[in-house]
């Protein structure tokens, strides 16, 4: 839901959140909402296939580690 999008957004960006978890990525659209609040939160994301090539812009993908459950 575009509401949750957005308090997440605002709890990352006024809270000063640092880290994020987040299950169940698939596309990463609210994971790019976290990016564009705080460039450098540290952010956990758990998907059997994400799907963050459009993330490079906003993120190291170098960094992503892929496995299976």
């Amino acid at each position: 839901l575009i509401t949750d999008a957005y308090l997440i957004f605002c709890l990352v960006k006024h809270r000063k959140i640092n880290s994020y978890c987040e299950i169940g990525v698939r596309h990463g659209a609210t994971l790019s909402l976290v990016l564009d609040a705080r460039p450098t939160c540290e952010c956990l994301v758990i998907d059997p296939r994400p799907r963050l090539d459009f993330l490079a812009s906003k993120m190291d993908i170098s960094k992503v580690e892929e496995g299976t459950s």
